[in-house]
């Protein structure tokens, strides 16, 4: 199958968006959503973001037109079942009148009236903070507001959906008895519960999503379910790195499949331009130093109006009765939250982001929680790896919920993260380098030089797959020893997780700067 790989330059974003509001056929809900938007001032126009909201429009009218087909194929089986329900009653009469009758044997079933093939959707990737998401939220609306559009939908953060799955399969499992892959039960109810899926931040950063995505996807889209997607990588770079890609590599090719593939060419990052553009700009929920002054009266400012502001519930009880726990059914254990009043929690960065915490402990206090403090974030680079990636996570559940975040760090805001490099270096000097430092818009422009950030390099004398190999970190002022696991001797699968930090960073950054807006959560 020929795939499509649309490209959105802004020398051509206006005249390939005029094209793609003609095929829409005068169907511009999107496009009407973002104008509205722009008129009150709430985002500034761009012509990249424009374009992307007619190819919507466009994908709107293909999802109308396809239901609408389906609904007539299911008539037409309907009524081919009621015929052939109606033509055997009719024999089995004659038969016990002793009569002979013609019991259409060369009737088709009911089941043969096929379905008519489903849109392929969209993938959009691009730089962090330009528009993506805020794009395929109008769409997600507009087809809510359009009648008979899509009226089976969801719209989930990936890593939630991706815990989802994982509780399902498990489920599944323990329960299956008739020899069926829980796989493919799962997609069936996932099929059955929405036949449009939109994720926010589509990404494969282990093995067990790796292997579980393919096959889920795979039987999702042969029962006619449409994905749109958004992410900051390219199919081609999902799961880069990762531990047995090759066993990933022809999920990409699905995806190109049945997805036409957008990527927005656009470097301005909307999310954090009030930083330099407003003169003497104060983060709302940011303080440092976090052993300051202002950081100390600044978190209990916090905690007390939105532990007053809040409300009472589960939460509320944990002043008075000690530790919180909030269960996971999902994992067998509980998230404790020793610091609570009404909707608010607090935290020490080591308690939250140091112990083994995963993305389902940050969404379960996004879910139980209005407002989190975070206190004593130290500066964030390859050398804090792990505590870097849970607050990464963190983040990103927060944001996703629309939850606050105040924070007391080490460093000022734009230089909370660090960027680094990782880099591979092999026996018989050939070396391999991943450059993430942060990567330009332009896939053709060289990479930010690397004298100004950290370098990670793995050195190995026994191949990319030995167990002896030994993590480094090399700074201008020397090199360190560092293992994820705090033993020497960490494996080179282990290089996915740090480069996909390195890469996460751009985003957190970018994330953080417009939660600390005066009018994020409200």
């Amino acid at each position: 199958m020929l795939c499509r790989w649309a490209v959105l330059p802004r020398s051509a974003a206006r005249r390939w968006a005029g094209d793609v509001a003609a095929r829409a056929s005068g169907d511009a809900a999107v496009t009407v959503a973002y104008q509205t938007r722009v008129a009150a001032g709430r985002v500034r126009e761009d012509a990249v973001q424009a374009a992307l909201a007619r190819r919507f429009d466009a994908l709107l009218q293909e999802l109308r037109v396809w239901e609408q087909e389906e609904a007539a194929r299911r008539a037409a089986a309907a009524e081919r079942e009621r015929q052939q329900q109606a033509r055997q009653e009719c024999v089995a009469e004659d038969a016990a009148g002793g009569e002979t009758a013609d019991e259409g044997g060369d009737e088709a079933p009911a089941s043969a009236v096929l379905s008519p093939p489903a849109p392929r959707g969209l993938y959009i990737h691009g730089s962090v903070g330009i528009g993506k998401t805020m794009v395929m939220d109008m769409f997600f609306a507009s087809c809510g507001d359009a009648a008979g559009v899509a009226r089976t939908r969801r719209r989930v953060h990936f890593h939630e959906f991706m815990l989802d799955v994982h509780r399902r399969v498990h489920v599944a499992r323990k329960a299956t008895a008739d020899g069926r892959d829980a796989v493919v039960r799962v997609a069936d109810a996932i099929a059955e519960e929405a036949q449009l899926l939109c994720f926010d931040e589509f990404q494969v950063t282990d093995i067990a999503d790796a292997l579980i995505v393919k096959r889920l996807f795979q039987y999702l889209f042969k029962r006619g379910v449409v994905l749109v997607a958004t992410s900051n990588r390219a199919p081609e770079a999902l799961y880069d790195g990762g531990f047995n890609r090759q066993l990933f590599t022809g999920f990409i090719d699905t995806i190109r499949e049945q997805c036409e593939v957008v990527f927005m060419d656009a470097a301005h990052d909307y999310r954090t331009e009030h930083l330099t553009a407003v003169k003497d700009f104060v983060p709302r929920d940011y303080y440092f130093p976090a052993d300051g002054h202002a950081a100390t009266m600044g978190l209990q400012q916090a905690f007390l109006e939105a532990s007053t502001t809040g409300g009472g519930g589960a939460a509320a009880e944990a002043a008075a009765n000690g530790d919180l726990r909030l269960p996971l059914p999902q994992q067998g254990r509980y998230v404790t939250v020793r610091r609570a009043r009404g909707r608010c929690a607090w935290f020490g960065f080591e308690e939250l982001c140091a112990a083994a915490l995963s993305a389902a402990d940050y969404f379960c206090l996004a879910a139980h929680f209005n407002v989190v403090i975070v206190q004593g974030v130290p500066q964030l680079g390859a050398k804090h790896h792990d505590e870097a990636r849970r607050f990464v996570t963190l983040i990103d559940a927060l944001y996703e919920k629309r939850c606050r975040l105040v924070v007391a760090a080490d460093a000022p805001l734009p230089d909370l993260f660090q960027a680094f490099e990782a880099k591979v270096v092999f026996q018989g000097s050939d070396e391999e380098t991943f450059p993430y430092s942060p990567p330009p818009v332009d896939p053709e422009a060289a990479p930010t030089d690397p004298a100004n950030h950290t370098e990670m390099w793995v050195s190995t004398s026994g191949g990319a797959s030995s167990s002896n190999s030994t993590t480094m970190l090399q700074t201008k002022h020397g090199a360190m020893e560092w293992s994820a696991t705090g033993m020497v001797g960490v494996s080179l699968a282990q290089l996915s997780a740090v480069k996909d930090v390195a890469f996460s960073f751009r985003r957190a950054a970018s994330r953080l700067a417009e939660m600390n807006r005066p009018e994020w959560g409200e």
